[in-house]
């Protein structure tokens, strides 16, 4: 019987170690398969984490053996220089807006100016009108209360400017 079943171990013997054999090399083959495909997508992810980073340009796979791999990899360069390119429009629009803003809160501050001067001098003469004599008058009362000084006012009246007024015009009075 051993004798008879010895080409049958003989056989066993050769499918295994052909089986084992045929096992390392699948097993070769399938880490090279997957170290293609992963490796360029790690370097995918290295690179969308830089882009997240805000770092310096990101490097992306040159060539892949997938072709999924290698038009994902170009889609992602084309995102990124659009997104680069989007970035730059929004600074170069940011700084525009800001010299905008300055430039028109100077021309607010000083329209405000003169409105302050419109509000407090006469536009004929160019004098302190009425406005300006109240606020000053109450500021003075209010740093005579407060220093305890006294202060004096000086009033004059000027007899027939009225006719000054209708003489020569208001204008001129």
């Amino acid at each position: 019987l051993e004798t008879a079943l010895q080409p049958l171990y003989a056989l066993r013997n050769r499918l295994a170690v052909l089986g084992l054999l045929a096992t390392l090399i699948f097993a070769l083959v399938a880490m090279r398969l997957a170290r293609s495909v992963s490796q360029p997508i790690e370097q995918l992810a290295e690179a969308a984490r830089q882009i997240e980073r805000r770092e310096a340009a990101p490097r992306y796979p040159d060539s892949t053996g997938v072709d999924e791999v290698a038009q994902l990899s170009h889609s992602m360069q084309s995102m990124t220089q659009s997104l680069l390119q989007r970035e730059q429009q929004l600074k170069t629009l940011n700084q525009t807006l800001e010299q905008q803003v300055v430039q028109r809160t100077q021309a607010l501050e000083a329209a405000n100016r003169q409105l302050e001067q419109l509000a407090i001098r006469d536009a004929l003469t160019g004098l302190y009108n009425r406005r300006c004599f109240d606020e000053k008058l109450n500021d003075c009362i209010h740093t005579s209360k407060r220093s305890g000084r006294s202060f004096a006012l000086l009033v004059l009246d000027v007899d027939y400017f009225k006719r000054i007024n209708d003489t020569h015009g208001h204008a001129t009075g």
